[in-house]
């Protein structure tokens, strides 16, 4: 019974196998094969001639055309490693671009490191591919590598390196005398790490690093023994976000700020009980984005005149936690000094969850005020139940209110509309892409 089942097998696959062929050569019924003598040694099967060519040769302006909308993907990294597999060619065309910013995670970090470290000592054996690496997002790593080993990383690639994020657990002060020698970073993002660091030595840090535009201060930092002299800003810093163990007292003395900084984040700040120093100190600054969340010791109205403490904010994102619908009272705002409509284009509430705190804000409180005259887009999150039906009418209402303003831009061609062609506007409901509510997580 188990030598016929075993036939039975092997017939089967034959005719499978006979299928595959079939359709491998497109179509055509295989022919049987010659019985063969006891003893004597089948010929080779005959195969399909095929007209051979050589291969088309892609001129290099081509192939790097190809790359570049390869690499616009969020997942490219590994189409660009197939890329690099298929000749010398593409080979030399592709490894920049994978290189360039490599997404790193677990599995991948070890061939990396191989890659870019293949010694400890770099006088020894040195990398060409460490020239190449870019960005060096290490965001998703979190108890892979070591110290030692994420200095090493910044020794190699300080010549190339034009954004560093920071991993949450290997990064420590062994760090900065490497980071110090990245003189072309112009990304700085320290948020994530979890180990306390010395403000003092990140400034000393920052005094050669001339170019750094984007700047995150870690949520760990501690202020205890900051001096404000040693706080150095980068020249062109254009982004900064202020989070960690600072008081009321430090962040009053946070000055000297860059006059190229537009956009500002102050968020996970424990023991900031006021804002309105800081804001005595950036309120000439060309502030055009603001935002502030987590702040769990700010009082629940601490934040109405952040419309009149910062004039130019034009993108504002802010926990209802801390405003009351004060925050969009004219009269209010025209009592500290604001007779002018405000430039506010784009509003985004945002809530931290604590109980009672989601129906402040509703959107009656937005409508027909003269002071948003020029708010276009409302960004609300999801548990401030603005989807509720029984508030329905009144979002619809406040979203037919944004859309007319943005039709009115239009005719007055103002704000994105100043050079929008006409043949642009005409496409399907362009007005109502850059006006309206939108329901956002959080």
């Amino acid at each position: 019974m188990k030598r016929i089942s075993k036939r039975n097998w092997t017939v089967s696959m034959e005719k499978n196998f006979a299928k595959v062929k079939m359709s491998s050569a497109g179509g055509r019924t295989p022919q049987a094969p010659a019985p063969v003598s006891h003893g004597s040694i089948p010929s080779a099967p005959v195969s399909r001639q095929h007209t051979t060519r050589d291969p088309v040769h892609l001129p290099d302006e081509i192939v790097l055309h190809i790359l570049d909308y390869i690499s616009a993907a969020a997942s490219a990294q590994a189409t660009l490693r197939t890329c690099a597999l298929l000749s010398r060619q593409w080979y030399q065309a592709a490894i920049p671009y994978l290189y360039k910013y490599p997404f790193l995670y677990g599995k991948n970090f070890d061939p990396f490191v191989r890659t870019i470290c293949p010694s400890i000592n770099a006088h020894i054996r040195r990398s060409p591919i460490a020239e190449l690496v870019k960005v060096l997002d290490m965001s998703h790593l979190v108890h892979h590598g070591s110290k030692s080993l994420t200095a090493r990383l910044l020794g190699r690639t300080k010549g190339s390196l034009e954004g560093f994020v920071a991993p949450q657990s290997s990064f420590a002060i062994n760090c900065f005398a490497a980071l110090a020698k990245c003189r072309k970073l112009r990304l700085l993002d320290l948020s994530l790490i979890s180990e306390s660091i010395s403000l003092a030595a990140l400034f000393h840090t920052l005094k050669s690093l001339d170019h750094v535009k984007i700047l995150r201060l870690p949520r760990s930092s501690r202020f205890e023994d900051f001096d404000p002299a040693t706080c150095f800003w980068p020249p062109k810093l254009e982004s900064l976000t202020l989070s960690g163990g600072m008081e009321t007292r430090v962040m009053a003395s946070l000055f000297n700020f860059p006059d190229t900084l537009n956009e500002l984040t102050i968020e996970h700040c424990p023991f900031v009980i006021s804002l309105s120093p800081l804001f005595q100190n950036i309120r000439n600054l060309p502030i055009k984005t603001l935002k502030v969340a987590h702040m769990p010791r700010l009082p629940s109205n601490s934040l109405d005149n952040i419309l009149a403490a910062c004039p130019r904010v034009e993108r504002l994102s802010v926990s209802t936690d801390y405003i009351t619908p004060d925050l969009f009272d004219s009269n209010c705002q025209w009592a500290s000094g604001n007779p002018s409509p405000h430039p506010l284009r784009v509003l985004e509430l945002t809530s931290s969850g604590n109980p009672g705190e989601s129906d402040k804000i509703s959107p009656l409180d937005l409508i027909d005020e003269p002071m948003l005259v020029n708010l276009r887009v409302i960004r609300v999150a999801k548990t401030l139940g603005w989807r509720s039906k029984a508030i329905a009418e009144d979002v619809d209402g406040l979203a037919t209110h944004l859309i007319e303003g943005s039709q009115r831009d239009w005719k007055d061609r103002r704000w994105i509309y100043a050079d929008m062609r006409r043949v642009e506007y005409d496409q399907p409901e362009c007005w109502r892409r850059h006006a309206g509510i939108w329901f956002i997580d959080g």
